[in-house]
């Protein structure tokens, strides 16, 4: 150890160390915490959670533009007959109150493939890929998954037809 203390550059790292450790012995001491005002949690009305959703109306409609977007490709390149079914409720939807989506039921099948039309707050567009599923007389009723019992629509409405389908 004699040996590491004489040699000159070995003095020098300590006497190096021992600078650093009393320069940061003398740093500023830690500033006050700062206290932040927490604000109230946004309240949301959830009151929508347990009404039923009651339609207006619903259309079977082939597919134009704007709904072939609002699909997607995937839904498309699997679809053979693409219809869809546009829904309107009497009052707006609110997502923002719950953690689940709506679904249109038509004939007692719930369709999978129901969207929420973000520009219109009280529409909704389900997708059928082909015409299995259109009858002559078709019925048509909404409810948010999760909240069945509650939320279904309680007066089923008849679909129109908006023009003849092939």
């Amino acid at each position: 150890m004699w040996t590491i203390l004489s040699s000159r550059v070995n003095r020098c790292a300590v006497l190096a160390v021992a600078l650093l450790s009393v320069t940061a012995a003398k740093a500023d001491p830690p500033r006050p915490a700062l206290v932040r005002k927490i604000e109230p949690a946004r309240t949301v009305d959830n009151s929508a959670l347990s009404r039923s959703v009651e339609l207006r109306s619903a259309t079977l409609i082939p597919l134009d533009e704007a709904l072939r977007q609002l699909v997607g490709e995937a839904f498309l390149k699997t679809a053979s007959a693409p219809l869809a079914v546009d829904v309107r409720t009497v009052e707006p939807l609110n997502p923002a109150a719950r953690t689940s989506w709506p679904v249109v039921v038509l004939n007692g099948q719930p369709i999978e493939h129901t969207q929420m039309d973000p520009k219109e707050a009280n529409r909704l567009v389900a997708f059928l890929p082909d015409r299995s599923r259109v009858r002559p007389r078709m019925r048509v009723e909404v409810y948010w998954v999760g909240n069945e019992a509650l939320t279904r629509t309680r007066e089923p409405i008849a679909v129109r037809v908006a023009e003849p389908i092939n």
